[in-house]
């Protein structure tokens, strides 16, 4: 039994670890006007940011078209018995829709997972299913494996300003207005599907400690941890919180990933955020 795994571009995964777990990501798109951006291929989280701050309009993102999915689905059920695909939530983008839509047309062995995650949370989660893919596991077993990781993975994250999830409409105008009048640093989170306020502290600094507190009262007597600490154009400050978040939990195994331009379209620059699986 052979299966194929496919993700999208939000799930920061790096481009080695895709060719070494022979995983197909499908990039998502960037606008800045007129100008269209693939995901990772011709436009990096690195030169993203500063293209961002350059532009007084906020870019826009789009979805991979159902016709692509199809063109996907149909070369690697070729080469494979099944595929799985697992995407970005689809209360944040229309990528599940888009695939079950093409998933309907060829009519193949093809799963389409919708994570309800984003990020690296979503990383996790397929990083964890291609190397049971790699070992020859059955679509069954990977499904199964897919929903217990999605089960004990958290993100928690803290962004500069909510004026860019406001304006993407990845959060309610009135939870912005409250938090720019107050001026407080809401530490956010995923739940069920969608971003949501976990709590509202005044700093940065709290906020921080907030995540770390979080992480230590979830991750206590787990044998394995799988975290990652990921920033939008903030990469000495994401170092200095995996530094500190190493003492606290030094058997995990730690990254620093850099936001990839999706996802930082709705959340901003200067977003830090902790993202962990514990077993």
């Amino acid at each position: 039994m052979r299966v194929a795994i496919v993700t999208d571009s939000t799930a920061d995964i790096s481009a080695q670890e895709a060719e070494k777990l022979d995983i197909t990501v499908v990039p998502l798109q960037v606008m800045f006007g007129e100008r269209t951006f693939h995901d990772g291929i011709d436009i990096k989280a690195s030169e993203f940011y500063p293209m961002m701050a350059a532009h007084s309009d906020l870019p826009t993102t789009s979805q991979p078209s159902a016709g692509t999915f199809v063109e996907i689905f149909e070369r690697l059920l070729g080469e494979y018995d099944e595929v799985i695909g697992l995407f970005i939530s689809s209360e944040l983008s229309g990528t599940v829709r888009s695939a079950e839509t093409a998933r309907d047309l060829v009519g193949g062995a093809v799963t389409v997972v919708d994570s309800g995650l984003v990020a690296y949370a979503l990383g996790i989660v397929v990083l964890e299913a291609a190397a049971l893919a790699a070992e020859g596991a059955t679509a069954a077993d990977i499904l199964a494996r897919v929903a217990f990781v999605q089960e004990r993975t958290h993100a928690y994250f803290v962004v500069d300003s909510l004026d860019h999830l406001r304006r993407g409409g990845r959060l309610g105008s009135a939870s912005a207005i409250i938090g720019a009048m107050l001026q407080i640093k809401p530490v956010l989170m995923i739940r069920d599907k969608t971003i949501a306020i976990y709590e509202k502290v005044r700093t940065q600094r709290r906020a921080l400690e907030t995540i770390a507190d979080r992480f230590v009262a979830d991750v206590q007597g787990k044998n394995r941890i799988v975290a990652g600490v990921i920033h939008s154009a903030v990469q000495g400050q994401a170092e200095g919180f995996k530094e500190r978040l190493q003492v606290l939990a030094p058997q995990a195994e730690w990254r620093v990933i850099e936001l990839d331009p999706v996802v930082g379209v709705h959340v901003g620059p200067r977003v830090l955020s902790l993202i962990y699986f514990a077993e």
